[in-house]
C-alpha cells in the first residue's frame, strides 16, 4: 500500500478548489484522508458553510492510499473536482463507477 503526502493532498484540494472555480460551482469544502481514515488536509472556502467539513469528511470513502471528499455543490460537480485534484497529483481517481 502507498502513502499520500502532505504534498499530494495539498496540491489534490488546491486543484479541486481550482476547478470549482473554472466551473463556477458553489463553495467548496474538499478534505483529503490518509488510508487511516485521518484528515491530511482540508480547506473551506469563504462562502462555504461550517458544516461542509464533516459532510465532506463523510463522503471520503476509503481507498488504498487515501480519500477525497468534497462538499458545497450537487454530488456530480463535487466529485468532477475531486478527480480533478486527485489527477492534478498523480494519483489514479477510483469514482466507484462501472468502467
Amino acid at each position: 500500500m502507498g502513502s499520500l503526502s502532505l504534498a499530494q493532498a495539498g496540491k489534490i484540494v488546491d486543484e479541486a478548489l481550482a476547478e470549482a472555480r473554472r466551473r463556477s460551482f458553489s463553495p467548496l469544502c474538499v478534505v483529503v484522508l490518509d488510508a487511516g481514515g485521518h484528515a491530511v488536509a482540508l480547506k473551506r472556502e469563504d462562502a462555504a458553510s461550517s458544516g461542509r467539513p464533516a459532510i465532506a469528511t463523510a463522503k471520503a470513502a476509503g481507498a488504498l492510499v487515501g480519500a477525497v471528499g468534497i462538499s458545497g455543490d450537487t454530488s456530480d460537480n463535487d466529485e468532477v473536482c475531486a478527480v480533478a485534484g486527485i489527477l492534478a497529483a498523480g494519483l489514479k481517481a477510483d469514482t466507484g463507477a462501472a468502467p
